[in-house]
This record gives structure tokens, sequence and C-alpha cells, in this order.
């Protein structure tokens, strides 16, 4: 499996949002987790700012243990191999006081 993790600054940057297209076209991950940037209404996070999303494709299953603004736990298998395996995911706060 091929895992991306990105960095959503500057994602409202035309060059940003090309550069993350390239990226997905030419490394195929099957699983990514970005930084949000998007407001409440469009997925659950706090405010406008902040949050992870983790989204997948392929014959995975994803079973989500627990999450935060600031971390996603999730298990994984591929849907007809009994091995499964974890998948911790964090944000740390640009504040270090605050990670």
């Amino acid at each position: 499996m091929k895992l991306l993790c990105w960095n959503a600054r500057g994602l409202g940057n035309p060059q940003a949002i090309k550069r993350l297209q390239h990226t997905l076209k030419f490394y195929k991950p099957q699983m990514i987790l970005m930084e949000t940037k998007l407001d409440h209404n469009r997925m659950e996070t706090s405010g406008s700012r902040g949050g992870l999303s983790l989204v997948w494709k392929g014959n995975y299953s994803i079973q989500v243990r627990s999450y935060s603004n600031n971390h996603i736990d999730v298990e994984v298998s591929e849907k007809d191999d009994p091995i499964k395996w974890r998948f911790t995911g964090f944000y740390g706060n640009l504040r270090q006081s605050n990670r």
C-alpha cells in the first residue's frame, strides 16, 4: 500500500493544486492523509482550519478506532486478507506549547 501524507498549506494556490495532482498521478497512493481547511459544513472539523482527512481507494477495509482534530487512528486490512495493521496520523499544532 502506498500512503501519502500531505500538508495543505497553500492548497488554495493553483500551483499547489497542480503539484498535488501531479503527485497523485505519479505515485498513485491508495491512502491519503491531509490537513483540511474545509468548514464544518463540508467535513467534521472545528472552524475553517485544522483537522485531518483520511481518504482511501481499492480493496481496503478501514475501521476508525478514534479521531479528533489532531489525530486519526484506523485499523487497515485488505478485504480478502486476515492480516490487519494500524495507522495513526497526527496533526501537530504550529504552536509548540499546544502540541
